[in-house]
């Protein structure tokens, strides 16, 4: 976003095959729970001074109602399999990190991953 803001352009390709190498240690379910904090706080954070005080509050209670509502699946997630359990996790940390931040509990200085 940031070097979009600064005129920089970016060309997708449907067609393009990319590969990534990823460390052992980035794939755990306590990795992806800290990046999906990390994300969750960035993103809203990022644009907190973008939006109107109404859209703000919008946000934090999608995220506080989205928490309920994956907290209350979440011990049922597991008889969909432990792939689900954890997308869910990772989407709760997302929603908790977003309110944290909305509500100024959460603060992040740096990448903390």
């Amino acid at each position: 976003r940031k070097l979009i803001d600064k005129g920089y352009a970016f060309a997708w390709c449907d067609e393009a095959v990319v590969y990534e190498a990823l460390p052992v240690d980035r794939m755990t379910l306590e990795y992806f729970l800290k990046r999906s904090r990390l994300i969750g706080f960035m993103s809203y954070a990022y644009y907190r001074d973008t939006r109107t005080a109404l859209t703000n509050s919008l946000v934090g209670l999608k995220s506080c109602s989205a928490l309920l509502a994956f907290s209350v699946a979440l011990p049922f997630s597991r008889a969909w399999g432990y792939h689900r359990y954890a997308a869910l996790l990772i989407r709760i940390h997302y929603h908790k990190a977003v309110l944290l931040t909305s509500l100024g509990a959460l603060k992040i200085k740096g990448r903390e991953l």
